[in-house]
């Protein structure tokens, strides 16, 4: 910027309050709105003259007051990773400089801790969510979370036993028409989104699976039968509709002999 430019003078205009805001207008046509507390900062009053360093300063000061107290105000709905608030102030527009300055200050007031973060929503994952360890570390690893603090925590066996067995009622009633084979294997799915290590899931389905009673899952292969052929009769009969019927039901999960033995009750295979 050369000396002509630097000594140029914008001058305030009016000063106007917006709300809990004040915004200052300039004689270049810019408009400022800051806090009291920035408008104090640099003592503004109507008619008072700034050159263009001074100008700028005052802009960078009131943005940068703007960012942080939206960091603030971030951190103020729930705790948060360095990460996450690094990642919103670069959405609003902060550069590098910038945004390392707030989290700094954040980190200085003891407003933003990384490791008080983790322990924190570690164990709120576990308590309130029932997640895994598995699940927690993946996601605190997502957050910017670093390797040395990941491995600071601790997951105990039983309490992940206990949250594997209060996640697996939910799944033992969520596929409780499935037949046996397809219900064990979506169960277990359901554990492993869960986050759950593969001992822990062992565990829980050695204690806490329920298999479908022999006269529940005759019911669910009657309904199956009946709805499998009604679908496949419109394009095939005899031993193809056999075939079909066979397929689909053994895909869905049903013991292949049952499936034999009901189908013979109800297709004529040489027709």
């Amino acid at each position: 910027m050369s000396n002509e430019e630097t000594g140029k003078l914008v001058r305030v205009d009016s000063v106007a309050a917006k709300g809990k805001k004040i915004e200052i207008s300039f004689s270049n046509g810019e408009k400022v709105l800051c806090s009291p507390d920035s408008y104090s900062e640099f003592r503004l009053y109507e008619g008072k003259e700034v050159n263009r360093i001074e100008f700028n300063k005052i802009k960078d000061y009131v943005r940068m007051e703007g960012l942080y107290a939206y960091a603030l105000g971030l951190i103020g709905k729930r705790m948060r990773s360095k990460k996450e608030v690094r990642d919103k102030l670069i959405a609003k527009g902060a550069d590098l400089e910038t945004h390392r300055k707030i989290i700094f200050r954040l980190e200085k007031q003891g407003l933003l801790d990384d490791k008080e973060f983790a322990f924190a929503y570690s164990e709120e994952a576990s308590q309130y969510k029932h997640l895994g360890k598995l699940a927690i570390l993946a996601k605190l690893k997502e957050l910017g979370i670093s390797e040395d603090l990941l491995a600071k925590l601790s997951f105990s066996d039983k309490v992940e036993l206990d949250n594997a067995l209060i996640c697996l009622e939910t799944l033992n009633m969520r596929y409780q028409r499935f037949p046996d084979r397809r219900k064990r294997q979506a169960c277990r799915l359901g554990l492993h989104k869960q986050g759950f290590e593969e001992h822990i899931i062992e565990e829980a389905m050695s204690r806490g699976y329920q298999k479908p009673s022999d006269k529940e899952e005759g019911k669910s292969l009657d309904k199956a039968v009946d709805k499998a052929i009604a679908h496949y009769a419109r394009k095939y009969s005899g031993y193809e509709l056999y075939k079909r019927v066979l397929g689909s039901l053994a895909m869905k999960g049903y013991d292949y002999d049952d499936i034999r033995s009901k189908l013979e009750e109800k297709i004529d295979v040489h027709s």
